[in-house]
């Protein structure tokens, strides 16, 4: 979460016949342990939370032969980077 005076930022890189998108927030951060479950189907610490994004994401990102990474501390915000080949134009 990243509270009333947080920012969020999304970027695009494309390079060596790759895109990737970064998106990187200043709130709360996560744990290592809520690192390791993030993925996981129905994980979630909000009260009204479902628990399926994470994991949807990762797998459309996998169905497209990419790849994503998360780095984040608690106090410290967090970055996620989508890695994904790029397409050919039509």
């Amino acid at each position: 979460a990243i509270g009333a005076e947080g920012t969020l930022t999304v970027r695009t890189v494309f390079r060596g016949g790759a895109i990737d998108i970064l998106v990187e927030d200043t709130g709360c951060g996560m744990s290592q342990e809520t690192q390791s479950r993030i993925f996981d189907l129905f994980f979630t610490t909000k009260p009204n939370g479902t628990g399926l994004g994470m994991g949807i994401v990762r797998s459309v990102i996998d169905q497209h032969g990419g790849h994503m990474s998360i780095d984040s501390a608690p106090g410290k915000g967090t970055r996620v980077r989508l890695h994904l080949p790029a397409g050919r134009a039509a």
